[in-house]
């Protein structure tokens, strides 16, 4: 579940990404290159331990 919950929450980022980011880089300027970096961070992190939870699943030993 938690797996599930980090991948939806991913979705939300790149819906934020395509909703207020994007738009923004349009335009130009540096507070929305600011955004997008701080944005795709957290992002990358979140996709980092999604990841580590998936490597944590993939160890745990089976149920008996």
């Amino acid at each position: 579940l938690v797996k599930v919950a980090a991948l939806v929450v991913l979705a939300g980022f790149g819906w934020e990404h395509r909703r207020r980011t994007v738009p923004r880089l349009a335009g130009g300027g540096a507070s929305a290159r600011r955004a997008f970096v701080r944005l795709a961070a957290a992002e990358l992190l979140l996709m980092a331990g999604t990841y580590g939870v998936a490597v944590a699943l993939s160890r745990a030993p089976l149920p008996t």
